[in-house]
Formats: C-alpha cells, structure tokens, sequence
C-alpha cells in the first residue's frame, strides 16, 4: 500500500512540473506591445489587445476615457520599470502576472497586468489591468 503512495505521489509532482507555464515569453512581448502603443497614444492599437474577459468587466470606451485621463493628468508616459512578474500554472490556464512602475512626466502609477493562456489552446489574452495612480 505504502508503494502506491509512493508512485502516486511521484506522478503527481511529474504532472505538476509538466503543467509549467510554456508562453512566458509571448506574454512579456505582448505587454511590451501595449506600453509601446499606449506611450505612442496609438489608443486603438492598445484597445484591440485587451480580451473578451477584460471587456466582460470593462466598457472599452470607458476604459479608453480612463488611459487618457491618465495620460492627462500626468502627462506623457516616459518609460517603465519591472517591479515583478509570476507565472501560475493552474489547472485549465496559465496565468502571468506583470508589474511596473511607470513614469509619466508628472508623476507615476503602478500598473498590474494579467494575461490568461488556456492549456488547451487558444490566444493569449490580456484580461487584467489595474492601474493605480500615485
């Protein structure tokens, strides 16, 4: 009986290190492609890159209304530090969590990006950001 403890145990840290987040790199480059466009005030180009589970939640004006209120306030986005960023595995998604500091001319906000990759296939989405404004 103890054997099969054993082995079940074992093959359930197997399927742990095998569910391993594979799109690390796809989701940093989609986030560098959203700062780009939002630091060129390309709006549209940033809009489209937003989920359908983002706008489940967000009215894409009203969160369009909310980046150039930013950018108002505090001016021209100057550039972005990495904070931190995690990947979590879970069972039916991978999960990566991005976030940075950023400056603006006058001022800065710290922004938590999250972006979802089904295992089973599917796009990668954005369908988190929080930005909050110092």
């Amino acid at each position: 009986m103890r054997k099969i403890w054993v082995v079940a145990l074992l093959l359930m840290m197997l399927a742990g290190c095998s569910s391993a987040p594979q799109h690390e790199d796809q989701a940093a480059a989609m986030v560098n492609k959203l700062y780009t466009a939002l630091q060129q005030q390309q709006w549209n180009q940033a809009l489209d890159m937003y989920g359908k589970k983002f706008y489940g939640g967000h009215s894409r004006d009203a969160w369009l209304k909310k980046l150039k209120s930013i950018q108002q306030k505090l001016g021209p986005m100057q550039g972005r530090t990495l904070i931190f960023k995690s990947k979590d595995p879970r069972f039916h998604y991978d999960a990566y969590i991005f976030s940075y500091r950023v400056k603006y001319a006058r001022g800065e906000s710290t922004d938590i990006i999250t972006l979802f990759q089904d295992v089973n296939g599917g796009d990668l989405a954005l369908v988190g950001h929080k930005i909050t404004v110092k």
